[in-house]
């Protein structure tokens, strides 16, 4: 049985990458060592959807086509997802979805092949909205990665708290592009906007990049005001 591991190893989802990598790995040892899948071993074909659409679209087609793969677990990046939902739904592939969750899979994209096995960006965006309306509170600003699950979850985000916390005031939304390693005209800017609490929806290397070059900046400016 060959099954393609749709991974994106660019720099914005490489951890999450690795990770799944190495479950697939182990998982695929573990059943072709008690016989495989009715009698067949499992052969896993990995491939870099590079966090492109047309890339992932391309290798998903020879996948299916050439490769002639029974299933596709794929992929991180929830545009790349879209993308790859439309070939799977084509060909009749059966189509796990481990981490990309955009609620527009769910709703848009869905058909009797495809199985997405993470909440999705509705549900997760909607407990975010309910602990932070809890918290009282009075403005918030987003960071998001510029593609879908980014801008997804800013969408939710704004359309749910001023249900939830109606004198919560939205200042304003920023979307960097996807492997941006220097965010720190963002943090100025929203240090400039002075919101007291900033949602973040960006991963991997680019949260981590966001996160110490925030502390960094915000020790700037706390040591500027002394």
């Amino acid at each position: 049985m060959k099954m393609n591991t749709k991974r994106i190893l660019s720099m914005a989802c490489l951890l999450a990458a690795l990770l799944m990598g190495v479950f697939n790995v182990t998982a695929a040892e573990k059943i072709n060592a008690e016989g495989g899948i009715l009698g067949r071993p499992i052969e896993l074909l990995p491939r870099d959807a590079k966090i492109k659409v047309d890339v992932a679209t391309r290798e998903a087609r020879r996948l299916v086509l050439r490769d002639k793969v029974d299933a596709m677990i794929a992929a991180n990046a929830s545009h790349t997802l879209l993308a790859i939902a439309e070939i799977t739904k084509q060909f009749g592939v059966l189509h796990v979805v481990p981490i990309s969750n955009t609620e527009s899979a769910t709703l848009y994209k869905i058909h009797p092949y495809f199985y997405q096995v993470v909440p999705n960006t509705y549900l997760e965006v909607s407990a975010v909205a309910s602990a932070v309306a809890k918290l009282g509170y009075k403005s918030y600003g987003t960071i998001a990665a510029d593609y879908e699950w980014g801008q997804s979850s800013v969408a939710i985000v704004r359309e749910l708290l001023p249900k939830r916390a109606p004198a919560m005031k939205f200042i304003k939304s920023y979307f960097p592009p996807v492997g941006e390693t220097d965010s720190t005209s963002y943090i100025t800017a929203l240090l400039a906007d002075n919101p007291e609490v900033v949602m973040n929806w960006t991963s991997g290397a680019d949260l981590q990049n966001f996160i110490k070059q925030a502390v960094e900046e915000k020790m700037k400016s706390m040591k500027a005001k002394k």
